[in-house]
């Protein structure tokens, strides 16, 4: 692949989620924040990573 032009990466991710949660559904968002925010691995950084990897092998890093 050798080519040493660059190219951006651009994605979109679109979350639907309903306004009327039952006290159980926001507890449950609400733990799953939380654990997010400490778990080393979250998806964001699964998502990062994937990049990462996606543009090395593509040859363009």
């Amino acid at each position: 692949m050798g080519r040493s032009d660059r190219w951006d990466l651009h994605l979109e991710v679109i979350v639907n989620t309903t306004i009327y949660l039952t006290a159980e559904q926001e507890e449950l968002i609400r733990r799953f924040a939380e654990i997010s925010k400490t778990e080393e691995s979250s998806p964001l950084k699964k998502v990062k990573k994937a990049a990462r990897k996606i543009t090395k092998a593509m040859g363009l890093d």
